[in-house]
């Protein structure tokens, strides 16, 4: 019978489990020799985490034998296909993402990321306080740059560019191609003093640059710190572009807090 089946194997089990690897039992009972296979199933890491369990009634042991060790060996390959695929696909949706939310020219993140980055900090500042703070960056006399040396030249200038803001600022702060010659900055856990360290650091780092052929170039900058009493991003994005336009209307190359 079946229970009598079920305990026979029990130990033959006990000690095959143990080997984390496909085995076979054979057994006796009410007269009749069953083969009874169990196929390890392994995840992605190689980890056993079960058996596939196939009972027959044995006529012809040597061939069932090996017909079972083959069918092991297809079935671990389809599942070695099955998850090597599926990585590949993980992994590509991974990338395929992470360059949707990438400027083309400059591969700093783009408007979109940064709205979603930004409002992921002003969410945090209302549910547990604190405060951040955005720059709103723009290069000046870009548009000499673009009818002196031509756009492909200006478009150098916006790659090398992004390159300083990254390397200036911290891991955990966000710079984004706004749109043209503007950028964007969010500075989590930064209040309004400490931007403007920030800031003033940025349009150092620029002005002191000597860029390919077009040699020295300056940015102007406005800042502004957001918390928990603003209800949306609009404000404090409007003060920074309201603290960029003092910046260029006080002479350019000048960081404005508002």
């Amino acid at each position: 019978s079946a229970e009598t089946l079920l305990s026979k194997i029990k130990e033959p089990f006990i000690e095959g489990s143990k080997r984390k690897e496909s085995f076979e039992i054979i057994e006796t009972a009410a007269g009749k020799t069953y083969l009874i296979r169990f196929l390890a199933l392994q995840d992605v890491k190689g980890i056993p985490v079960g058996y596939f369990i196939g009972v027959k009634e044995n006529q012809t042991l040597a061939i069932e034998k090996q017909d079972f060790f083959i069918e092991c060996s297809l079935v671990t390959l389809l599942m070695i296909l099955f998850f090597a695929t599926s990585l590949v696909y993980v992994r590509s949706q991974v990338r395929i993402n992470e360059i949707s939310m990438r400027d083309n020219l400059t591969k700093l993140y783009n408007r979109h990321k940064f709205n979603t980055f930004a409002e992921s900090e002003l969410q945090r500042c209302k549910r547990y306080g604190g405060n951040f703070s955005l720059l709103m960056i723009d290069i000046d006399f870009f548009k000499r740059v673009n009818d002196t040396y031509g756009h492909l030249q200006g478009d150098a200038v916006l790659k090398e560019l992004a390159e300083i803001f990254i390397n200036t600022l911290r891991v955990n702060d966000l710079v984004a191609r706004w749109g043209g010659e503007e950028f964007i900055c969010c500075l989590p856990n930064t209040n309004g003093e400490e931007a403007m360290i920030v800031a003033e650091k940025l349009r150092k780092r620029v002005e002191d640059n000597v860029f390919n052929i077009v040699g020295h170039i300056t940015i102007s900058i406005g800042a502004t710190e957001v918390t928990a009493d603003d209800d949306n991003l609009n404000g404090p994005i409007a003060r920074a572009d309201d603290g960029l336009y003092a910046s260029k209307h006080n002479g350019r190359n000048k960081v404005t807090l508002m």
